[in-house]
Order: C-alpha cells, then sequence, then structure tokens
C-alpha cells in the first residue's frame, strides 16, 4: 500500500472464516476504523448497536434504501446488509483508514468508486480468505450450528464467492489456525 494513501481495507471471506475476530485485532493493532453495516438480521447476545451493526427493521431499511443512503447493499440468508454512505462519509472526514467487511456483490459494485476514493486520498486493498467447506462445516458444528443451517450457508456461500478471484487483489489461505492466518494478512498488507 502506498504509505501516503490512507488504507481503506475490504475484507471478503464467506462463512466462518474469523472475519469479525480478524477485523476488530486488525482495528485495534493498526488503528483501522470500522465501517460499520446496518442490517435487518436478528441482534445476537453479545452484539453492541453501532459498534458491530446498526440494527434496523425491514420497513427502515426500506426507506434507506428507497431514499438512496446506501453505498451498496445485497440480501444474504434471508436478511438484508448495507453500508450507508453517511457512515462513510463521516470516517473518509476524519481522515482515517478504514476496514470493513462486504459481500462479493458489494465489492463488485464498490469497485465504481475506487477512482473516487483514490482521488480523495484512499487506497483500496481487498482481501479474501479462502476456506475449505470441510473446515466452514467443522468450525459451524464446533458452535453448535444447527446441520441444516450450515449446509445452508456452505450453499449461499459457493454461489456468493464464485470466480472472487477476479475482483480481489489478495486471496489467503484460512483453513490455518486463528494467529497463522492473521499473520498470513498482516504480511500481505504490509502492516508489519
Amino acid at each position: 500500500m502506498d504509505k501516503n494513501l490512507k488504507k481503506f481495507i475490504i475484507l471478503v471471506w464467506p462463512s466462518w472464516s474469523w472475519k469479525d475476530t480478524i477485523k476488530t485485532k486488525l482495528e485495534k493493532d493498526f488503528n483501522l476504523y470500522n465501517l460499520i453495516s446496518t442490517t435487518t438480521r436478528a441482534h445476537r447476545v453479545w452484539e453492541i448497536e453501532g459498534e458491530h451493526y446498526h440494527f434496523i427493521t425491514l420497513e427502515e431499511f426500506n426507506f434507506l434504501k428507497e431514499n438512496e443512503w446506501f453505498i451498496e447493499y445485497s440480501k444474504y440468508n434471508n436478511n438484508f446488509y448495507g453500508k450507508q454512505s453517511t457512515d462513510l462519509v463521516k470516517l473518509m472526514d476524519k481522515k482515517v483508514n478504514i476496514i470493513t467487511i462486504l459481500e462479493k456483490n458489494w465489492v463488485i459494485n464498490i469497485l465504481k468508486y475506487k477512482d473516487f476514493l483514490l482521488k480523495n486520498g484512499y487506497d483500496i486493498k481487498i482481501v479474501f480468505l479462502k476456506v475449505s467447506e470441510e473446515k466452514t462445516k467443522e468450525r459451524m458444528l464446533r458452535r453448535w450450528d444447527d446441520i441444516s443451517n450450515i449446509d445452508q450457508r456452505i450453499k449461499i456461500d459457493k454461489t456468493h464467492f464464485n470466480n472472487i478471484e477476479d475482483f480481489v487483489d489478495i486471496i489467503i489461505d484460512a483453513n490455518w489456525n486463528i494467529d497463522e492466518t492473521y499473520n498470513k494478512i498482516k504480511k500481505e498488507l504490509n502492516l508489519l
């Protein structure tokens, strides 16, 4: 990454690739600010509103979508997710390094903004963590996920991440333990 530009790191990862854990660790270790997603999915017990997600109703989501408040949005596993333009502008105004997690469809669409972000001092790097079906299933079973949910998520991931290699800058094998995976990401992003 160009040292004179601010970082805009986009993580594109399938189910159970430690995306949230790694994103949080990168945020803390390298002073990155999270571009938070807005979602209609149910709030998990440990999640904090405004830190992990903006949790809203489907009606609120549709209102924001109809009024073009989202940079990008998509549906995943029967829930809607989107990135609000106001959240991005607030971070860019602060001139901070940004990190976010995006779906493949969002990556394809956000590439339209690459020139705009570069002109405004941001270098985008898109990272995909590749996880085998076997490893995904193993990790989800350890979390006590329902087997039908696991199979459904793996099926969705196959569709969503088909030919993702065409849209990313870095591909990392995430079948290892979390520390090895994290160290590979740091090395690839020149964050060491």
